[in-house]
């Protein structure tokens, strides 16, 4: 038994619960879209966060990235 809770403290501890943990930061996120510091990194990453915390497979550096570039077309369309 205290193998088993010792294992999901460790895997609990490891899935992101907050945007520090995903695999991309605000840093990338400007440097990929360029555009400069704003709400908008900050919604971005609330966005990435939801979908990696109800999969945290998907907190993988690659596929982040390219949700990134998926939200940002779907905000432009939406804007224009």
């Amino acid at each position: 038994r205290l193998r088993y809770l010792k294992y999901m403290v460790e895997k609990v501890s490891q899935d992101p619960i907050s945007p520090k943990m995903l695999k991309i930061n605000g840093h990338q996120i400007m440097e990929i879209l360029s555009i400069p510091p704003g709400p908008k990194v900050g919604w971005v990453l609330d966005i990435l966060l939801e979908e990696v915390l109800r999969d945290p497979n998907k907190n993988d550096f690659s596929y982040l990235q390219k949700r990134v570039q998926q939200l940002y077309l779907i905000e432009k369309q939406e804007i224009t």
